[in-house]
């Protein structure tokens, strides 16, 4: 979101000073660096608490505030969808650990097959037998 065109130099600093926040934001996100993201967010509602509190245009800090409110969402939906990465990267080594562990169960060898399970749990990895075969999940 851009602001509007500002015809007061303190205006185009409120502006500019958005967008350069903008701008780390992305970088964060992009590189995957959350913490960087994370202090653009705080920085932002800093910016807009001082803006209100110097009596900047009503209509500026709404808006300034709608940015705000996008690049929340858009952290909150990349961070769900980097969650779901997480899970298809696991999937290969996962399965490959449960395939083990239903061959040592085939086997007799209880111990080996529960230190499978025991050592998914300690990676937060939850692991469940059903009658149509084995699921896991990550635990939230």
């Amino acid at each position: 979101m851009t602001g509007p065109s500002a015809a007061s130099s303190g205006a185009d600093s409120f502006w500019g000073r958005i967008h350069a926040l903008q701008t780390d934001f992305e970088r964060g996100l992009a590189g995957g660096d959350f913490r960087i993201a994370t202090n653009a967010l705080l920085e932002l509602d800093r910016l807009i608490w001082r803006a209100q509190g110097d009596l900047e245009s009503p209509d500026a800090v709404v808006q300034a505030r709608d940015t705000l409110r996008e690049l929340l969402v858009r952290l909150g939906t990349d961070r769900a969808a980097g969650a779901g990465n997480a899970v298809d990267g696991l999937a290969p080594l996962v399965e490959g650990l449960l395939s083990l562990r239903e061959n040592w169960r085939s086997d007799g060898q209880w111990a080996a097959a529960d230190a499978i399970r025991d050592l998914l749990r300690r990676v937060r990895i939850q692991v469940e037998d059903t009658t149509s075969g084995v699921r896991w999940r990550l635990e939230s």
